[in-house]
């Protein structure tokens, strides 16, 4: 998978979820999915975690993966 149409707006719903805004991604066997918007868990090491996120395509995909963030990314309430 490769990212598209970066950067991605993220916004908090709260201190450990947010949403991410206009995802797409491109597959080599699928093609393009999305754009769409997912929910994401925030840890307190900074690592965001996409579970089973559905986005449209002309085939609709479901993505998962982590992300490190450096410096930890934080969400303040």
């Amino acid at each position: 998978l490769t990212a598209s149409h970066l950067p991605w707006k993220m916004v908090p719903t709260n201190p450990s979820i947010i949403k991410i805004h206009h995802v797409t991604v491109s597959a080599t066997v699928l093609g393009i999915c999305g754009p769409g918007n997912v929910k994401a868990v925030l840890d307190t090491g900074g690592v965001i975690t996409i579970s089973g996120a559905s986005l449209p395509g002309l085939v609709p995909c479901a993505i998962s993966g982590t992300l490190q963030t450096h410096p930890h990314l934080r969400i303040h309430s």
